[in-house]
């Protein structure tokens, strides 16, 4: 980013950007583990008992189940990016692949629990 200089209109500074806050590894951890079983639930891979109760919010476990499956296979997490979020917790965000198909997903994590996930197809 550029600032201007006070009194030389033609003349400019660098700015850096400001430092973005970086979740922990833990909470990477987390968001890994918890987008990796809401997948496997949802292509069938994994039991629907998994999306437990103190991890799963029930917006998310009825949004997982209801929807179409996708393709039967095996899960593999691609990328996982985290960032906080504004009214607390982290959202976290990245692609998979299952089945040969990639799939994008997002889900925001607030005190260990998932209280939205969303994949995209």
């Amino acid at each position: 980013m550029l600032t201007a200089l006070p009194g030389h209109s033609f003349l400019h500074q660098h700015a850096p950007a400001p430092a973005r806050a970086q979740p922990d590894p833990e909470a990477r951890a987390l968001a890994h583990r918890r987008a990796l079983v809401a997948l496997e639930v949802a292509a069938k891979v994994r039991p629907a008992g998994q999306l437990r109760r103190e991890s799963f919010a029930p917006a998310v476990r009825r949004r997982l189940l209801a929807e179409p499956p996708l393709p039967p296979g095996r899960v593999e997490l691609v990328s996982i990016h985290c960032r906080p979020a504004v009214g607390g917790g982290f959202e976290f965000f990245g692609s998979a692949r299952c089945a040969a198909r990639t799939l994008a997903y997002a889900g925001l994590l607030t005190g260990g629990l998932v209280r939205d996930f969303d994949v995209v197809t």
